[in-house]
């Protein structure tokens, strides 16, 4: 009788049984936590894309637009040939991508006290490098801004 319960009993789980089974657990938890971040980035590129009317920027003025996933600001140059151009920048920080906020004649980070011209060159704190200019596509009047991620 003893013979018997011993065979129907199930061995313990050992040490490498036991590392076995969670390296496997948390390899699927690794496997999936990439896939769902990598669907998600997919996501807000298709929705990262902004419309506006560039009737709206008049020449040497400037307007702020937002969106899910980010503020732009839009200027209206005028070029030496009398044509105006519009130039869109993406409204985050150089240096810690922290958000933007337009100050009279300048743009404000207020994490770190960086700050930029309106053309979007930094004129004093931590950033070193100018404001990201935008991916635009113009028909007609309307401007598709397509965020940097």
């Amino acid at each position: 009788m003893t013979e018997n319960n011993a065979e129907t009993q199930q061995p313990d789980m050992g040490r490498r049984s036991w590392w076995i089974t969670a390296g496997s657990l948390l390899g699927g938890l690794v496997v999936a936590w990439i896939f769902r971040v990598s669907t998600e980035r997919r996501d807000v590129g298709r929705s990262r894309v902004l419309t506006v009317n560039l009737s709206e920027f008049p020449t040497q003025a400037g307007g702020v637009r937002t969106l899910a996933g980010g503020t732009v600001y839009v200027r209206a140059e005028a070029r030496s040939d009398g044509s105006v151009h519009h130039v869109v920048r993406s409204l985050s920080c150089t240096h810690a991508r922290c958000p933007l906020h337009i100050d009279g004649e300048r743009i404000v980070c207020r994490c770190h006290g960086g700050v930029f011209d309106l053309s979007g060159k930094p004129v004093s704190g931590p950033p070193q490098r100018p404001l990201e200019v935008c991916d635009t596509e113009t028909d007609g009047d309307v401007c598709y801004i397509r965020l940097p991620s």
